[in-house]
């Protein structure tokens, strides 16, 4: 169909539509563009005398309707403006008036407490940033919570500015009011006026010694620990409430101090002091980069009070053995060693008796990670988590007797990464049988094979001393070396879930 005859149609259906009930000569007038007869054009005289008599009867009504309409708008227009000044008067008083103007101070002080967040952003959308734009009331109420107040972050670089970060801090604590701190320094010093940096600190830790007593939580970092250290001297603090103390080195790791390669630095040197060996409540300590291999920062610490002990830096046999034997209420530690020397049997196992859990990382120089483990009695351990990093499974020897291992004994969790496939194909199986009291267990870097086929056997619950009837969490990762990993998946979980489990038992596969 050409567009024509479709214009055609439309233009025939739209008029048929529009002239229904009229005569059928106009009803062909409109539709049709042909001449017109004058039976038609009398027909169309005598239809639009009606019409032509109602029509202007209308238009006058809609008129006098349009003059009334105009009329009631303009009144409408007037009764608003001269309503707009009573409306605004109203509403300023049911403003004052309102309940929530009388709620007390102390209340709404009260209310922006209950709705700080958890952590703390910067957001307008949520507390306290939020309330304070209720009014000034409530955000006088928000910014002066005390716990907003709790943590500050100083980075010290301008030497000149001394006076101005006391000031600062004194106005931070004061907002505290008393509450527990967590204080949080960063010392930079450039290199052509450190000592004049370090004199210029220095002054300023001892002006502020009076407020850190509410310090709970103390954070020091800088590009060289071994300069930043000494400032504090002469600081004269009384660290009362310190409980968590953490060092940042924005230097890396010295590897090589570890394996027994080189030596410290002989130009950072901490003189001894009794800074913080006099905080009694002094329990947590954190460590990041270095802070070990500066002469005289192990005698930084009172080390026989410590709980929990991170150290992320890579330590040598030496200090580990001299850190777990010094702290003797140590309960919670994470160690990374890089030392490829040999650790020596002594000839009695030293008893660590409050260590409940334990992460400890080995570099692939090292030997068998148990070879440390094996050096402690450790009764009340809980949680172990032992990562060897290697590159050739088959360079390290074969891990000592399992069932000679105590620590194994009492573990309640378990997180391993097995490096011993091709040495000890089944040692795996050996860890988790002398692990009389395991509930969870993580076997990561696991990979295709026999080995685990007949481990994934072993411990499955129709085996006669079934391991997994004991399991409430058991996490398998596996590695790229599986190719078929739905039949990895398929083999390992059939192999463990012949019969109903501990209740809440929860195996979970993962690839990495």
């Amino acid at each position: 169909m050409d567009s024509y005859l479709k214009w055609r149609l439309y233009y025939q259906n739209g008029y048929e539509s529009k002239a229904k009930g009229y005569p059928e000569e106009i009803r062909a007038a409109m539709i049709y563009n042909l001449p017109i007869h004058n039976t038609t054009i009398a027909s169309a005289l005598q239809f639009r005398e009606e019409p032509s008599k109602n029509v202007p009867d209308f238009d006058t009504k809609l008129a006098s309707l349009d003059i009334e309409l105009e009329e009631l708008r303009r009144q409408k227009n007037m009764l608003e403006e001269e309503a707009q000044p009573h409306r605004r008067r109203l509403n300023a008083c049911n403003a004052i008036l309102a309940p929530i103007r009388r709620v007390p101070f102390e209340i709404i002080r009260e209310i922006a407490r209950l709705t700080l967040p958890r952590h703390p952003s910067a957001t307008t959308k949520r507390s306290p940033l939020s309330l304070c734009h209720v009014s000034s009331a409530w955000r006088r109420a928000a910014l002066s919570l005390p716990e907003l107040w709790t943590t500050l972050y100083m980075v010290l670089e301008d030497t000149l500015s001394w006076e101005r970060y006391i000031k600062r801090v004194v106005e931070w604590f004061g907002r505290a009011q008393g509450k527990p701190c967590s204080f949080y320094l960063h010392f930079r010093f450039p290199d052509q006026h450190k000592p004049w940096a370090k004199q210029a600190y220095s002054i300023f830790l001892y002006n502020i010694r009076s407020l850190m007593i509410h310090v709970r939580h103390l954070g020091i970092s800088s590009d060289c620990l071994g300069t930043a250290l000494p400032c504090f001297k002469g600081a004269a603090w009384q660290l009362e409430g310190l409980q968590t103390l953490t060092f940042y080195n924005d230097t890396d790791s010295f590897f090589e101090w570890a394996m027994g390669l080189g030596e410290p630095n002989p130009s950072l040197v901490i003189q001894p002091m009794d800074l913080f060996r006099t905080a009694k409540n002094l329990c947590s300590v954190m460590m990041q980069n270095d802070f070990m291999q500066i002469i005289g920062g192990p005698l930084f610490l009172p080390w026989v009070q410590l709980t929990n002990v991170i150290l992320d830096e890579w330590l040598s046999t030496h200090y580990w053995m001299t850190i777990m034997e010094t702290c003797l209420q140590l309960r919670v530690g994470h160690f990374h060693l890089g030392d490829r020397r040999y650790p020596a049997n002594p000839h009695s196992k030293r008893v660590i008796l409050c260590l409940e859990e334990l992460y400890l990382e080995v570099n692939h120089y090292c030997p068998s990670i148990l070879n440390f483990l094996i050096l402690y009695e450790l009764p009340s351990l809980r949680i172990l988590n032992l990562w060897h990093e290697i590159d050739d499974p088959g360079a390290i020897p074969a891990p000592p007797v399992a069932s000679e291992v105590s620590a194994l004994k009492t573990v309640g969790t378990l997180y391993f990464q097995d490096v011993w496939q091709d040495v000890a194909p089944i040692y795996v199986l050996e860890m988790v049988t002398a692990a009389t009291n395991l509930r969870g267990l993580e076997l990561i870097n696991v990979v295709p094979g026999e080995t685990y086929q007949a481990l994934f056997k072993a411990m499955s619950f129709d085996n006669p001393s079934p391991i997994l009837t004991k399991l409430s969490y058991f996490l398998v990762e596996a590695t790229d070396q599986i190719t078929e990993w739905t039949s990895f998946i398929e083999m390992s979980s059939t192999s463990t879930s012949n019969t109903i489990p501990t209740p809440g038992f929860e195996f979970q596969t993962k690839k990495l």
